[in-house]
């Protein structure tokens, strides 16, 4: 395991023994790929990862002759591609356009010999000898590599293009990153950090997550609310005393942490509860944990002006809260 420990010292990567198993492993970034490498006295697996996981359904591997194919094949025109490679996608024309000239070159160097090797949504896999570690190491960072360029060119997802069009008119006009594999937008606008991420969860489903936070609240709440369960109205059943808001709707749909009743009311004001009340028909998790919200649900039930919704309400939280704040200080400072 020398050449191994000599080649994480090389390559800048971390190496580690494998405790009493004889074998050691070598894990870092490599060109600005997350890299790790797994070797035996006879063998090694090494695997790079994408930054974010993709929202493709992806599968790539070594062509295997009549082999029932279940999943939607990707097939790019090309024979030294389409009879060596077999790749699949929930969306062909999306996996197709992942497939870049360079992507698929170096795809190809990793399917020469004898070694395995497979790309789904989250990472690249090589299988192989252990004196190839280097070479192994170089080529899923240039996988991975390839994959960060080439994300940029994939359409968003279908089930995400209704909610796409508005959000990234929001996104270019509030300055804010963005990006359509998976979509996501990332930022700091109005003084709301904002952070919308997708997550594939099966064939053709999405979820969406909207998180904000305000970025300098006047103070921070000790004050949690989320969407009440049947638990939770079993348990208020037999346990009265909760806090209560006094507006009904916002009652009958949240639970209410927070040991200051007072100040609770004084943050939930009638517009944030309104607005939560209203985010809550659409998304399924709903939670306001001091300065920070989160909204979480199925793709299909989120409209396409819910960010929008949910930027108000973070605009009006901060009013709230720096309303609360001036309250608990009183007329003397």
């Amino acid at each position: 395991m020398r050449e191994l420990e000599a080649l994480a010292s090389k390559l800048g990567l971390r190496f580690e023994h494998a405790g009493m198993v004889p074998g050691a492993r070598l894990h870092g970034v490599l060109d600005g790929v997350g890299v790790d490498l797994i070797a035996n006295p006879s063998s090694i697996t090494t695997r790079g990862w994408f930054s974010t996981p993709l929202d493709l359904g992806l599968s790539i591997v070594a062509h295997v002759p009549f082999a029932p194919a279940f999943r939607n094949r990707v097939t790019v025109g090309e024979d030294s591609w389409d009879l060596e490679i077999d790749a699949y996608a929930d969306e062909p024309d999306r996996g197709r356009a992942l497939l870049c000239d360079e992507l698929r070159s170096i795809v190809t160097q990793c399917n020469i010999g004898d070694p395995l090797f497979r790309i789904d949504d989250r990472h690249v896999e090589l299988h192989g000898f252990a004196f190839d570690a280097e070479v192994f190491l170089r080529r899923v960072a240039a996988v991975g590599a390839a994959v960060e360029a080439a994300r940029r060119e994939v359409p968003v997802a279908m089930p995400l293009a209704r909610c796409a069009e508005a959000w990234s008119a929001v996104a270019r006009a509030r300055n804010l990153d963005w990006q359509s594999t998976p979509l996501g937008i990332r930022g700091a606008t109005d003084g709301l950090g904002l952070d919308v991420s997708t997550l594939r969860r099966s064939r053709g489903g999405h979820d969406v997550g909207i998180r904000l936070r305000v970025l300098e609240p006047a103070m921070v709440p000790k004050l949690r609310i989320r969407r009440e369960t049947t638990a939770d109205r079993v348990r208020a059943f037999f346990m009265r005393g909760e806090v209560q808001i006094g507006d009904d709707a916002f009652d009958r749909a949240f639970l209410i942490d927070c040991l200051d009743a007072d100040l609770a009311r004084r943050v939930l004001s009638p517009p944030v509860c309104a607005q939560l009340v209203e985010l809550c028909a659409r998304f399924e998790a709903v939670e306001l944990s001091g300065a920070a919200l989160s909204l979480s649900g199925d793709a299909a039930a989120v409209q396409p002006a819910d960010l929008d919704r949910a930027l108000t309400l973070g605009a009006a939280l901060a009013e709230s809260i720096a309303n609360a704040a001036a309250e608990s200080r009183g007329p003397y400072r």
